[in-house]
């Protein structure tokens, strides 16, 4: 239901996407367990929807089901979802989420980031036994005390040729640096899968970026293959570190919040089949 992509069969055997992969591949899993998204539209209204952006990282809706009750459902990175959870489903019941369990489910994440899998954990809350009206219900509301249901694992290949590509540039004397939304261990097992990876290369998420002022980024910024987790404004700042070390910057690109770090790179380099038209418009 937390889930904006559909499935379109295409003769017997053939399917098609419509809408995000990572979504896509969630209905794919459900989909296979018996549970299908066009018979549960059937049943439940959507009431609400806070979508995913790069800053929150999740994306909640509230439904009205079968039973007049307001549900929220969440999807979203565990390190993010996880501290918005109050219990956690098992199978006799729900039961208080305590330390131990928190660690044990950030644990499971991180086990399976290091095997290059994306990693997405699901909750949700009854926010409501029976409809309530008009009442509003506070966005805040919607994501407070949840429920954790699960992880979820998903492959996100790289595309046939990207190592190839990578080798080509390290040849021609660039030198390529992955930013991305993923976890910083898959982002790192991705990037050696790639030969992205050196010895002593440096990974920095966003919240490490938080924390570090222009003078520390610019002084390790040359060591660094791997930015994870980073916001628009952190692009940004991550070009502007590299064109203040006296380096010519390419930045690729096809998202919303590329846009900024594509305009102000030397040179921008938009996706132009998938990409977004702010990205095409930004990039030179």
């Amino acid at each position: 239901l937390c889930n904006n992509a559909s499935l379109e069969q295409k003769g017997d055997d053939k399917w098609t996407v419509l809408g995000d992969p990572t979504e896509a591949a969630l209905l794919t899993l459900a989909a296979k367990a018996g549970v299908e998204k066009d018979a549960l539209n059937e049943t439940h209204q959507l009431l609400k929807e806070l979508p995913f952006d790069s800053d929150r990282k999740r994306m909640t809706v509230l439904t009205l089901d079968a039973k007049g009750r307001e549900v929220a459902h969440s999807k979203g990175s565990a390190d993010v979802l996880l501290p918005l959870c109050a219990s956690f489903e098992v199978e006799d019941g729900v039961k208080p989420l305590d330390e131990s369990d928190r660690k044990r489910i950030l644990d499971e994440s991180e086990r399976m980031s290091r095997k290059s899998l994306r990693v997405l954990a699901v909750a949700r809350r009854i926010v409501a036994e029976k409809k309530t009206g008009d009442a509003e219900t506070s966005d805040h509301e919607l994501e407070d005390k949840l429920t954790f249901v699960g992880l979820v694992g998903m492959i996100d290949p790289p595309r046939s040729g990207v190592k190839e590509a990578v080798a080509a540039c390290t040849a021609a004397g660039v030198r390529a640096v992955m930013i991305t939304g993923d976890h910083k261990l898959t982002a790192v097992a991705i990037a050696q899968e790639l030969g992205l990876w050196e010895k002593n290369a440096l990974a920095l998420t966003g919240a490490d970026l938080e924390k570090m002022s222009e003078p520390d980024l610019d002084s390790k910024v040359d060591d660094v293959r791997v930015f994870a987790r980073v916001t628009a404004e952190q692009k940004l700042r991550i070009v502007k570190a590299y064109k203040t070390r006296g380096h010519v910057v390419a930045m690729t690109g096809d998202g919303v919040n590329d846009a900024p770090a594509l305009r102000e790179a030397h040179i921008g380099v938009a996706m132009g089949k998938n990409g977004t038209d702010v990205a095409r418009q930004a990039a030179d």
